[in-house]
């Protein structure tokens, strides 16, 4: 698994599903809680990438971490 794939998984499963957007620079503090970032380049690939999923909106432009907010959508209710 490639380093971008990896930092993908751990925002996706940082993101709550059914949660309020948030901003994406809080989303990355919560993924990455001591401070041990990979390359920005690493995370605006990652980024890129998980807004490509069908439960995933993203509201901005997601390389302006503080500019833009993104959301995970909850399971349907039948």
């Amino acid at each position: 698994m490639t380093e971008i794939a990896q930092v993908e998984d751990r925002l996706y499963a940082t993101l709550v599903p059914g949660a309020r957007q948030i901003k994406v620079s809080m989303l990355l503090v919560k993924a990455f809680p001591h401070l041990d970032f990979p390359a920005d380049e690493i995370v605006n690939s990652a980024l890129a990438t998980l807004a490509e999923r069908h439960d995933v909106e993203i509201f901005g432009d997601v390389n302006e971490w503080r500019h833009s907010e993104i959301l995970r959508f909850g399971s349907l209710k039948s």
